[in-house]
């Protein structure tokens, strides 16, 4: 491992870069505490756990990219960039659980569940593992895997609320839609206008949770 091998930005860049995480993890910690306890007025286990996995996840991401790009020491911040690049498989994954568990559980929920977590953690492994070989198909992994909800869209539609489903599309479009802006490093500020796409995309689901996954009054039984 080259731990060399990290992108150059200016100092004014990744000042941008480090802020807009900084915020994300706080905003992500204080939604994990607020989805938590509306999870909890429901009693349902289903609801609580898939509730703590999805705000894990969320929280435990931006707390990492906000270090790999606070770091200076090269080594330690390799190690982050690795860590911040598996931690998207688990946010995909952790993103699932609520809807996979609560709002598809009666119909193909927890295949869908099996699946994608088992690709999330071959996904960190392989990022883990063998960082450099076939990078540049990484971000047809995450959009592959973000989008396989398509797949049991009859379901998601019978299953859930229109407004939660528009709101759970809503920000597969904004974690889409960042990835042009990852990809381009030719843009000025490519990757903080990437990361305001991947909040955006983070608020929208954390909506279609805690308005129409999590309320007992939204639930198809």
């Amino acid at each position: 491992m080259n731990a060399c091998r990290l992108i150059a930005y200016s100092k004014e860049e990744e000042l941008a870069n480090r802020s807009t995480h900084i915020v994300a993890a706080i905003l992500s910690l204080f939604g994990f505490v607020v989805l938590l306890v509306e999870a909890s007025h429901t009693g349902d286990p289903y609801r609580i756990i898939s509730s703590a996995v999805f705000c894990s996840s969320l929280s435990l991401f931006y707390v990492i990219s906000s270090l790999y790009h606070t770091v200076r020491n090269p080594k330690t911040r390799y190690v982050f960039r690795v860590l911040d690049h598996a931690g998207i498989y688990l946010v995909i994954a952790g993103t699932y659980t609520p809807f996979a568990l609560v709002s598809l559980r009666e119909g193909n929920g927890w295949t869908i569940f099996y699946f994608v977590w088992g690709f999330a953690v071959a996904g960190v492994i392989f990022k883990s593992f063998m960082t450099h070989r076939l990078a540049f198909l990484a971000p047809v992994f995450y959009i592959a895997l973000g989008w396989m909800i398509v797949i049991d869209l009859e379901g998601l539609l019978t299953m859930m609320p229109i407004k939660g489903v528009f709101w759970l599309f809503a920000g597969g479009l904004f974690y889409t839609g960042g990835i042009v802006f990852y990809a381009i490093d030719r843009i000025p500020y490519n990757h903080a206008i990437w990361h305001i796409f991947v909040i955006a995309g983070s608020l929208c689901h954390y909506l279609s949770v805690l308005w129409y996954v999590v309320p007992l009054k939204n639930a198809s039984s």
